[in-house]
């Protein structure tokens, strides 16, 4: 897959021994198909394990040298990314990646010759030795190998991989993460677009400034400087990677926790709706903690796991150092601090989607963890929910599918009183984390902080989560690039905005220089808003430019509409520029070399139009020779492709060409 990280690191890696760039594309593109993600730069905590591990051993045949390069490629591919600042901020930090491939390379080289790891393709070419799996023939044969095979020898190859594929599907996970309780991320609704993604409202993110102040002031964050400060430079650790049980309680009484289990906590008596009070007031007597270390230390432990997680803490020669995101905290950048905020959020929500600690309820469903994902969704898209509302759909979703309860009820007000409490427990921790706010009334909401987070984690999981910051400070570009991709309404409400703390003179006049100095798609863009938007001065403003090269072709089509000109007095020669010119426009986020699929129909019939002019190669439109190029490898015609390149030829043969 072509991008400009990948296609920078093959430059920077050709020539270096043990370096192999196919092994990135192949990692991406099983990132993509089977993880779901297609940010080539992003790689989250446990990606890499489950590609090396599980994917490439199962998929990829491949010679030992190949094999080799896979761990010092993926090492010298993450640093690439982060030296050239293409590191996606979705990302683990480097430091962590970089460790959990150091974990796996052992497993990793057992794993790729473990006939228990194949998949079903992968296990019958083993069985008949190397072959080119990119010549059709070769394979043909192999299979035909493969079957003349006796059954025992058939089988002793096949079996391990149908068994692993039967097992994988038919394991039911207790709980998929995040992106599995988001509505649509599944098959849960469609929208009509095909994509099997819901459309979400466009959100308004509060400024990155206020958001930072806010990350730095959470618990969470707090809690972290105490914790990495009392570390000092280095502390001793178990073979848990842990913190010593002394240290553990030491450090304890510096963050004002209580070195206890969660469940020897007893901090709510909160009413959840008629009759549902969260009380352990009629529970038994619980008995003293057993506290071994501090993993048992639930909060320590939490805290501890989003210190490593968000590289605030490494672990080196069985010892907790300060890590990369302690010295960036220090530093002020609200960029920075930011980004390491909404690390901690993404760990946050996956810690949370956990079952819970079963010790003092004997209930593990993931139930709690799907209410909480569901009430940030609901704050989202801007609906809320209460405590007890959530309960009621939580206890009672099945009465939609049976017509009636099966709790009676003494069940559930039971089941009140303890799903109600391991609700409450993560909504606390995103509290602590400055991005939920739980109301005098129980009604959960999203901070901006928490929204920032939301956003940032619907789009990590490939969901179009449109948002729009500060629109009065953008400049005209900025705003025609960032309102392109909303619904309409949104995207005229936010103009409405800009356009209002401007005058409207003054807005025409700077999207007349923007579409003057910008691309096809920034000028089209710019007449548009000038047509709809602001009409009354439009005149006004774009007479100055009806001889401008550029500009002067769009002017005299609005004018014309407008009733300002009789007639646009255009020209052959200026209809095949503007052909030119849409065609440039749609050609803007198009890779090269453009495919017959990267246009629609109507993209390719309008090409047709910009070739009507003979001397079509004559045109002085900027990108007349990207936009002729991409006619004569896209377009589905031959006779079409064939006059695209020859006017292509002409372009470059003469004095102006490229």
């Amino acid at each position: 897959m072509a991008s400009r990280l990948i296609d920078r690191f093959v430059q920077w890696a050709e020539g270096r021994d043990g370096i192999e760039p196919d092994v990135v594309e192949t990692l991406v593109d099983f990132k993509r198909d089977y993880l779901g993600d297609a940010q080539e730069g992003r790689w989250r905590a446990g990606d890499l394990t489950e590609v090396l591990l599980d994917l490439i051993p199962a998929k990829v045949t491949a010679d030992d040298q190949w094999y080799a390069a896979v761990i010092p490629t993926m090492r010298a591919f993450l640093g690439f990314a982060r030296s050239e600042g293409l590191l996606h901020r979705g990302s683990a930090p480097v430091s962590a990646l970089l460790q959990e491939l150091d974990d796996v390379e052992d497993q990793f080289s057992t794993a790729v010759t473990d006939p228990a790891r194949f998949g079903l393709a992968k296990a019958v070419m083993s069985a008949v030795g190397d072959i080119d799996l990119s010549d059709p023939e070769a394979v043909q044969v192999a299979m035909d190998r493969f079957n003349a095979l006796p059954i025992e020898e058939r089988r002793a190859a096949t079996d391990p991989a149908i068994e692993r594929m039967v097992d994988e599907q038919s394991t039911v996970v207790p709980f998929g993460g995040f992106n599995a309780h988001v509505p649509g991320s599944l098959d849960d609704e469609l929208d009509g677009t095909g994509d099997g993604f819901p459309q979400l409202p466009v959100v308004r993110l509060a400024p990155v400034p206020q958001l930072a102040a806010a990350a730095r002031e959470c618990p969470v964050w707090q809690r972290l400087q105490i914790l990495t400060t009392w570390l000092g430079e280095r502390r001793p650790v178990t073979t848990a990677e842990v913190l010593k049980l002394a240290d553990a309680r030491a450090v304890c009484a510096k963050l004002g926790v209580r070195p206890v289990p969660d469940w020897a906590n007893q901090p709510w008596r909160d009413d959840l709706g008629p009759g549902a009070a969260v009380s352990d007031a009629d529970l038994p007597p619980l008995p003293e903690p057993p506290v071994r270390g501090s993993k048992d230390i639930d909060a320590l432990h939490r805290l501890w796991t989003l210190a490593r997680f968000g590289g605030w803490i490494e672990i080196e020669d069985r010892s907790a150092v300060r890590g990369p995101a302690w010295d960036a905290s220090r530093a002020g950048d609200d960029d920075e601090d930011l980004r390491l905020w909404t690390e901690l959020f993404a760990a946050a929500l996956e810690m949370s989607m956990g079952a819970g600690d079963s010790r003092r309820y004997p209930i593990t469903d993931d139930r709690p963890a799907a209410a909480v994902v569901h009430a940030l969704m609901s704050s989202y898209v801007g609906e809320e929910h209460t405590l007890g509302e959530l309960l009621d759909e939580m206890l009672h979703a099945e009465e939609d599918v049976l017509g009636e309860s099966s709790l009676d009820p003494e069940t559930e007000r039971m089941l009140r009183r303890i799903e109600g409490r391991r609700m409450r427990q993560r909504l606390d921790r995103l509290v602590d984390l400055g991005a939920v706010a739980l109301h005098d009334d129980d009604t959960i909401t999203l901070t901006p902080l928490g929204t920032w987070g939301m956003h940032v984690q619907l789009e990590t999981i490939g969901l179009n989560a449109p948002a729009l910051g500060d629109v009065v400070g953008l400049d005209a570009e900025e705003l025609l690039l960032r309102t392109e991709a909303l619904p309409v309404d949104d995207a005229e409400a936010a103009r409405a905005e800009w356009i209002e703390a401007r005058g409207r003179r003054e807005a025409a006049d700077a999207l007349l220089h923007a579409a003057r100095e910008g691309s096809a798609m920034i000028r089209i863009a710019a007449m548009s808003v000038l047509d709809d938007e602001l009409t009354e001065v439009t005149a006004e403003a774009c007479r100055p430019w009806l001889d401008d090269p550029l500009l002067g072709r769009h002017v005299r089509v609005l004018f014309a509409r407008l009733g300002e000109l009789d007639d646009a007095g255009l020209t052959a020669e200026d209809r095949c520029w503007l052909a030119v010119e849409s065609l440039a426009a749609l050609l803007e986020d198009v890779e090269r070399p453009v495919d017959t699929d990267d246009l629609m129909d109507e993209g390719w019939s309008v090409a047709e139009g910009a070739l009507e002019l003979a001397s079509v190669w004559t045109l002085d439109h900027p990108q007349l020779l990207t936009v002729l190029d991409a006619i004569g490898t896209g377009h589905p015609r031959v006779s079409v492709r064939k006059t695209a390149k020859k006017a292509a030829h002409k372009a470059r043969m003469a004095p102006h060409g490229g």
